[in-house]
């Protein structure tokens, strides 16, 4: 399993309880040596039309009142009233609406629990969430590019994280994670906590002809321009930059490119490479070390998932217990009850589809997917 899948099964989890060359492996009309891969995911596609549904009913129904027959349009004087849209997105969308107004439930549940405890969600508790989720990315720009995979902003990450941050606030009391606990999951994950990988920055010329890669590093080792010729015979994009692929990781490149230009040194040529693209000539420009993650500058998101994993795996019936205690009356679970056919899964607490984020247990969770704010 890929990373990005396990971190989807845990997003699922938690909210229930260099382009640098114009040739890309496995892109459209690939020229080069970079490597570029991602794979599809619902996740989003999927929770957007629910969190759309959600903010249909609450228009449809809005707070302190509004009456379910309400006229939204007309046509040629015939009615289309809020009922009718209730019944169409019912038809579409299946149990959908249900679980929205499900989860707004346990929502005001957990909310009502926070404020009997004093507790108040303030952005500085969002904002760790969000620390200790990007803890999975190993940096910023890998959990930007996460964010945009799934066409969010940080503000919606933090929305969908509140019901979640009000359940570790109430439960963190009865977590116990160690300094030497935190400090160990450090020591284990150093390579992925916000280090950087071993980068080179090269220049290539890249032909598909092997005679003439072998005239054109004839001409190089004789003095020849590198950017002139790149400019000349290059057959890809970074011939109108005289052949640069700024700086790039062992893996973003294909495996016999890669092993060229981090076995040269700096300002060295190398020998023809062949690739599935053609016939390289490389020349290392610079290079990058690699570098470690700062303990103390994620030691407290560390934690923070440290302490949300042991809520998972140790309280996972939390919602349902404040559930039992509550007086709720669903009028739209009574409503749909009965239209509901016979075999179809439950609609309280089942997962929405995949999502990112990191390595929760997969069974069940103490809260849901939030669809409003909590109160």
């Amino acid at each position: 399993m890929d990373n990005k899948e396990s971190q989807s099964q845990e997003f699922t989890t938690n909210n229930e309880v260099a382009e640098n060359a114009s040739v890309v492996k496995d892109a459209v009309a690939s020229q080069g040596p970079e490597k570029n891969s991602s794979k599809s995911n619902p996740f989003w596609m999927i929770a957007s039309i629910i969190l759309a549904i959600a903010l249909v009913v609450v228009i449809i129904f809005p707070l302190g009142g509004g009456s379910k027959e309400e006229t939204l349009a007309t046509v040629n004087g015939t009615k289309i009233t809020t009922n009718d849209l209730l019944d169409t997105l019912q038809q579409y969308y299946g149990d959908s609406i249900t679980s929205v107004l499900d989860r707004m439930i346990t929502e005001e549940v957990v909310g009502q629990e926070a404020e009997a405890n004093n507790i108040t969600l303030t952005d500085a508790d969002l904002n760790a969430e969000v620390s200790a989720l990007k803890i999975d990315y190993g940096s910023d720009e890998n959990f930007q590019s996460f964010l945009a995979y799934y066409g969010m902003t940080e503000d919606d990450l933090k929305n969908e994280l509140k019901l979640t941050t009000l359940v570790r606030l109430l439960l963190q009391g009865s977590v116990d994670v160690t300094d030497e606990e935190v400090q160990a999951y450090y020591d284990e994950n150093k390579a992925t906590l916000g280090g950087t990988e071993e980068k080179v920055r090269a220049s290539h010329i890249l032909v598909t002809d092997k005679a003439l890669a072998e005239d054109i590093l004839a001409q190089l080792k004789n003095g020849a321009d590198f950017a002139e010729l790149a400019a000349e015979y290059g057959t890809d994009g970074t011939a109108t930059t005289g052949g640069d692929l700024g700086f790039f990781s062992y893996s973003g490149m294909v495996e016999p490119f890669s092993k060229a230009a981090f076995a040269l040194d700096v300002n060295e040529l190398s020998d023809i490479v062949e690739t599935e693209y053609g016939y390289h000539i490389i020349l290392k420009t610079d290079y990058q070390e690699a570098t470690e993650a700062d303990f103390d500058s994620v030691k407290d998101a560390i934690k923070i998932k440290l302490v949300n994993e042991e809520i998972y795996a140790n309280n996972s019936t939390y919602t349902d217990d404040l559930r039992a205690k509550a007086k709720i009356t669903n009028h739209m679970a009574e409503t749909t009850a009965v239209e509901a056919p016979v075999g179809d899964a439950p609609v309280g607490d089942a997962p929405v589809g995949d999502a990112p984020v990191g390595d929760a247990p997969a069974g069940d969770a103490p809260v849901e997917v939030p669809a409003t704010d909590a109160q």
